[in-house]
């Protein structure tokens, strides 16, 4: 027998589809902001996938702009500082340490300097471990504003990562399923995958990455005390 239609029933339906429109919509405008600012310097389809890492000196490659979609996991977009920005991959465990040392380091000038992490995974393919987490996390960045998924993320990449414990974490963060809606989103994988291949075609090529200010630290660099040193140099300038 089919349950009576209330006004309680009526209410969950409206409140269902809203969340829907919410996420779809809020997803296409993320999209069309990434897809607009990347349009500019995109490469033909065909080799979208097969960007080589353009070989610039390090010493040449300058930091990317802020954009609208950053979130400053430490002080503001108005800081005074410009910042140390990490391009770092969930599924490396150096990149997790290099995450962590410059948030510790950074947070210790109360705000004064900026903090921002992004996207940078080994293969930018459906499947790979490093690209799901991507999806995930900014998935996650979309929906909440307190961008959970980053940090549950960045604890599950001290031991070994897999497709079964990025699931695990969209689960635990949310039962509902809206953020697996998301990440079944193709413009937004498409637009993941884009951002990667612009990075990559700018020199920025293997995660852990850093700038600070407009300094930047390749790989393998990345958790040397020169760096820690350069962010606490950056107050001084």
């Amino acid at each position: 027998m089919r349950p009576p239609f209330t006004a309680r029933n009526l209410s969950l339906a409206i409140l269902t589809l809203a969340i829907l429109f919410l996420v779809g919509a809020n997803i296409h405008k993320w999209y069309r902001n990434q897809k607009d600012f990347y349009a500019a310097g995109s490469p033909p389809k065909d080799i979208l996938k097969r960007v080589e890492p353009k070989k610039v000196p390090y010493g040449n490659i300058k930091p990317p702009a802020i954009n609208s979609n950053d979130v400053f996991l430490v002080g503001s977009a108005t800081s005074s500082y410009y910042g140390v920005i990490v391009f770092g991959d969930y599924a490396d465990a150096s990149s997790a340490k290099t995450y962590k040392d410059a948030e510790m380091a950074t947070k210790a000038f109360k705000g004064k300097i900026r903090l921002a992490w992004r996207q940078l995974p080994a293969k930018a393919d459906d499947g790979e471990v490093s690209f799901e987490a991507a999806v995930l996390s900014e998935c996650s960045k979309l929906l909440n504003p307190q961008w959970p998924a980053h940090k549950a993320l960045m604890d599950a990449s001290e031991q070994r990562l897999t497709n079964s414990k990025i699931d695990d974490i969209a689960d635990n963060l949310d039962p509902s399923g809206m953020l697996a809606l998301c990440q079944d989103n193709k413009d937004l994988r498409a637009s993941v995958r884009q951002n990667v291949e612009r990075y990559r075609g700018d020199g920025i090529d293997i995660a852990p990455f850093v700038f600070v200010g407009t300094q930047a630290f390749p790989a393998t660099k990345a958790n040397s005390p020169e760096l820690l040193q350069a962010i606490r140099q950056l107050v001084k300038k």
